[in-house]
């Protein structure tokens, strides 16, 4: 009797250890979940949430270096879709399970990244261009009035006649696709100017009918 008691025992403690070794082996074979938190200007906060992971490997999707921190945060350059690779690893026992986790992550609440320009007036005929653009890369001013192009991030520009004038900027900037250009046109009005158009007087002398051509500079 007590031999068949000793039987059942161990038949029951297999099946236990069995059991344990099945649980533990479907635990490890679960992923874990990536959890995230924007923080805000294109910061974000990851926690992979899982059991018994002894190392961590994030690919964020945007050309940076790989994190192997457990809860990284990570700083995004530009607004769009993201796809996030974590890979862990898990402890399970004696043995060690690798786990790819695929993800995506929608950056928006960055400023509007596309380059454009303001200008102000210095005084009569002069005005001080200011550009907005991003992560630049080269910049090219054509003011519109067949002088020559600037590639100073701000120029200043000296206008001679008063008018409408066409100023158009070629920026290349790094973005999330990689490096791109942009056209950009805007009208600028100058006025106030001294007209600077040339004057002649003429001028008859009633004696001898000579003509007297006058260019007067001060007009």
């Amino acid at each position: 009797m007590k031999a068949l008691l000793n039987s059942i025992s161990l038949i029951v403690l297999c099946f236990i250890l069995s059991c344990t070794k099945e649980v533990l082996n479907t635990t490890a074979n679960i992923p874990p979940t990536i959890v995230t938190n924007p923080l805000g200007e294109g910061k974000v906060s990851f926690t992979a949430v899982g059991e018994n992971i002894i190392s961590y490997k994030w690919d964020f999707g945007d050309s940076t270096p790989n994190d192997i921190t457990s809860n990284p945060i990570h700083q995004f350059k530009f607004n769009g879709e993201y796809k996030i690779i974590l890979i862990v690893q898990v402890k399970v026992g004696k043995n060690i399970v690798q786990h790819i986790v695929n993800n995506t992550h929608t950056v928006s609440d960055l400023k509007d990244q596309t380059p454009n320009f303001t200008y102000t007036t210095l005084e009569s005929g002069k005005l001080q261009f200011n550009l907005y653009a991003p992560f630049l890369k080269s910049i090219k001013w054509d003011f519109g009035d067949r002088t020559a192009e600037s590639t100073e991030q701000n120029p200043s520009h000296v206008y001679r006649f008063n008018g409408d004038y066409n100023v158009r900027i070629v920026v290349v900037a790094e973005a999330k696709e990689g490096d791109k250009q942009y056209i950009i046109t805007q009208k600028v009005s100058i006025a106030g100017l001294k007209d600077a158009t040339p004057k002649f007087q003429l001028t008859l002398e009633a004696d001898n009918r000579t003509v007297n051509v006058v260019n007067p500079s001060q007009y």
